[in-house]
C-alpha cells in the first residue's frame, strides 16, 4: 500500500502510470478471484484504496490550477426545528400537528368517487348485446 504522501511527490504523467498500472492489477486480481487462484483478498482493497488516493491526488493539483475555493457543506435538517435566541432547540415550542390542516382530504376522495360513475355506461355489454351498429 502506497502513503498519499509518496503520490503528491510524483508527476502528473508519473501518476496517470501507477493509476493505469494499478487498474490492470485490479483487473486481474479480480480474474484470480473469480477463478478461485487468489490467495490474499486483502490485496483488492489495497490496490483500490491507492487508485482512489492516486485520483484524489489529481483532482486537487486540478482544483488547484483552477483557484477553486471550496465552499464548506452545509447541512439542512428535512423539517424545520424552532430555534430560540440562544440558536439552541426551542423545546417549548409546539411542533405542526395533523390538526393544523386547512382542508379536508374526505373532499377529495368523494369528488373521484363522482368521476368514476361515468365509466360504466361507456364499457361493452357484458352479456351478449350487440350494440346499436350490430357488432
Amino acid at each position: 500500500m502506497t502513503k498519499a504522501a509518496e503520490f503528491v511527490e510524483l508527476d502528473d504523467d508519473e501518476l496517470q502510470n501507477r493509476i493505469a498500472s494499478a487498474r490492470r492489477e485490479l483487473l486481474n486480481l479480480r480474474f484470480q478471484l473469480a477463478t478461485g487462484q487468489l490467495d490474499n483478498t486483502e490485496r483488492i482493497g489495497d490496490v483500490r484504496r491507492d487508485i482512489a488516493r492516486a485520483l484524489t491526488v489529481l483532482r486537487a493539483r486540478d482544483l488547484e490550477e483552477m483557484e477553486v475555493e471550496l465552499e464548506p457543506l452545509v447541512l439542512t435538517p428535512a423539517r424545520r426545528i424552532p430555534v430560540d435566541e440562544s440558536g439552541g432547540v426551542d423545546t417549548d415550542a409546539d411542533l405542526e400537528d395533523e390538526e393544523a390542516h386547512d382542508h379536508d382530504h374526505s373532499d377529495a376522495e368523494a369528488e373521484a368517487d363522482d368521476d368514476l360513475d361515468g365509466f360504466a355506461d361507456d364499457s361493452d355489454s357484458v352479456d351478449g348485446e350487440q350494440d346499436e351498429d350490430g357488432d
